[in-house]
């Protein structure tokens, strides 16, 4: 009885080793995503994946990079994986809608830009057809003096070069995520919290620009308090304070936080209070 206890007690200690180690490569895919390196970043998440396969953050955060990628099915796929490990976390799902809204929204901005290319360049077609037939021909003389023609006429312009339709027009500043001071209640170094933070800050970006595609002018403050347990792990997360008014964007930032993983305190538990400022400008 005592072997097969001591026998439990191993490999429990053998699986929180090993969803530390995959937790480890996700915070530095979502540090290379970050340092905008995808490939390095998707090579991390599989990495986390392989150490763990129950890890649904693991899948969550490598379906947002291929996401950002445009790499449609890689993303569903994944995110759908997180979703199959992880059914009752309500920021899976919403992902999977973001992801499916995102590219419809491309695909119809696509079939748009080729519908206005193609009518712009019938318009060119016809507009040159046209002056060519005006400047072929010449009025002749029958005393001899030379033919009287149209002036020369130029090429008919190419609208702008259209094949760079929409690529003069001026991208959408990404939204950015701004963190202020600090709070800690406990012994665990504040600069080491800010590192771990600052891994994760592009999940804290997907919870606000994910509503900021209906709610253009959505912006503002939350500060988000969370209990680090002696493991490491956040035991609780909550917004404690918020100008944004916004009940989805501040469930998914405390859900993103519960996810995280700091290390191990010196003694007993740390109460964080961090500051996160949200704008699109």
């Amino acid at each position: 009885m005592r072997r097969a206890f001591v026998l439990l007690l191993i490999l429990a200690a053998g699986c929180a080793n090993q969803r530390s180690q995959s937790q480890e490569f996700v915070a530095q895919g979502n540090q290379a995503a970050t340092e905008g390196l995808p490939q390095l970043a998707v090579s991390d998440f599989k990495k986390a994946i392989e150490i763990d396969p129950s890890n649904a953050t693991a899948y969550l955060d490598l379906g947002l990079v291929y996401r950002k990628q445009q790499q449609w099915a890689d993303a569903e796929s994944a995110i759908k994986k997180a979703i199959e490990l992880a059914p009752k976390e309500p920021a899976f799902a919403r992902a999977l809608e973001a992801l499916h809204a995102e590219q419809r929204k491309i695909d119809d901005e696509k079939k748009a830009a080729d519908e206005k290319r193609a009518a712009e360049e019938k318009k060119a077609a016809d507009a040159g057809g046209l002056l060519g037939q005006l400047g072929g021909g010449g009025v002749s003389s029958d005393s001899g003096l030379n033919t009287i023609g149209l002036p020369p006429t130029r090429p008919a312009p190419a609208f702008g070069g259209l094949e760079n339709v929409g690529a003069r027009e001026k991208s959408p500043s990404p939204p950015r995520v701004a963190t202020g001071a600090v709070e800690v209640r406990g012994d665990l170094d504040k600069e080491l919290i800010r590192r771990v933070i600052q891994r994760h800050v592009n999940e804290i970006r997907f919870c606000y620009e994910k509503e900021l595609a209906t709610k253009p002018t959505l912006e503002g403050r939350l500060v988000v308090q969370f209990t680090i347990g002696a493991s490491g792990e956040v035991l609780a997360s909550i917004v404690r304070d918020s100008t944004l008014n916004d009940a989805a964007v501040e469930q998914c930032v405390a859900h993103a936080v519960k996810r995280w993983v700091f290390p191990k305190p010196a003694g007993g538990i740390v109460i964080v209070s961090y500051p996160f400022v949200l704008n699109h400008a």
